[in-house]
């Protein structure tokens, strides 16, 4: 870690008080080691109690994106502690650490930050609406920073962030734990698995009870509107289905019911998967999505009327 002053000094957590701001000037104790750095603080990342992030442009031929972490001095020591520790799996998992920096407040007291590689903004969506194969990049980069010991404990929406590129990393990792895992399943690429296999790959309390909280496993059978059906890989869980109860009150014929439902809850898969389409959007939309797939129905099978008719006459 390269230890540094700030220029000039500023107040833990606030940023906004450089004298010079959106100026942040740091001058380096050795030059060859580390040259100075001006970076351009834009905005506010992140802002609690414990600490404030902010986004910043470095003064550089290449403009690097950083995000600035000011917080308690041995919260920061910590978090860069770890960091140092899985230095392999910064910039995939995590990002990268630049590094941990000291300075000065106006009343002389010790203060500092770490800077870090900008890997994103924090989710806006819950985990559970992502499309699955998001969330299996996301469970996949837990599963491997629990392979180099690391627990994550009460993880959510604020541990993860999104770049541009759709990738996910992993962050605020000051509050990590020591964990010995026994996970092995690949969630990109799962194959046959039993959800309750508790001593075999999905031997991880925690991974099992978080990927069920992101209702990434899908049980054989669900239950839609009362009917039991087999679920096969293009129909969403059973989640999603709860999620998107329908008003059915003009259908009067068994056969026709299941198959616009199956139609239905199809087009509510594929427009997750695979157009990326968000559970809230689909949720407001439902109806009028359910209306379309009727019609559709009747110009395939004939419409009900047609149907009862034709049993009549047998």
């Amino acid at each position: 870690m390269a230890a540094i002053y700030f220029c000039p000094c500023i107040r833990p957590f606030g940023a906004a008080q450089l004298t010079d701001y959106p100026l942040c000037t740091m001058l380096a104790e050795d030059p060859e080691c580390l040259p100075d750095h001006v970076i351009v603080v834009d905005r506010i990342l992140h802002k609690g109690w414990r600490s404030t992030v902010y986004y910043g442009t470095c003064q550089d031929q290449e403009k690097s994106k950083v995000a600035i972490k000011f917080a308690q001095m041995d919260r920061l020591l910590m978090e860069a502690g770890i960091y140092d520790n899985v230095k392999d799996i910064q910039g995939d998992c995590i990002p990268k650490l630049y590094g941990m920096f000291f300075g000065k407040t106006i009343r002389n007291t010790e203060m500092a930050c770490i800077i870090m590689e900008y890997a994103g903004e924090q989710l806006t969506d819950l985990l559970s609406d992502l499309p699955r194969q998001d969330r299996a990049e996301i469970l996949s980069h837990l599963a491997t920073l629990h392979s180099h010991g690391l627990h994550l404990p009460d993880f959510a929406e604020r541990n993860v962030v999104k770049a541009e590129d759709g990738s996910y990393r992993l962050i605020d990792l000051e509050d990590a734990q020591d964990h010995e895992c026994g996970w092995s399943l690949d969630f990109r690429n799962p194959g046959e698995y039993d959800p309750y296999d508790v001593e075999g790959r999905m031997a991880c309390v925690s991974l099992r009870s978080i990927s069920s909280d992101m209702f990434f496993w899908t049980p054989d059978h669900i239950h839609i509107h009362g009917l039991l059906m087999y679920r096969r890989d293009e129909l969403p869980t059973q989640d999603i289905v709860d999620a998107l109860p329908l008003s059915i009150t003009c259908i009067r014929t068994p056969h026709k019911l299941r198959r616009c439902l199956e139609m239905f809850y199809k087009e509510v898969w594929v427009k997750m998967e695979k157009e990326n389409i968000t559970l809230k959007v689909i949720q407001d939309d439902k109806e009028a999505l359910f209306l379309r797939i009727q019609k559709e129905h009747d110009e395939k099978y004939g419409s009900e009327d047609e149907c009862i008719r034709q049993k009549v006459k047998k």
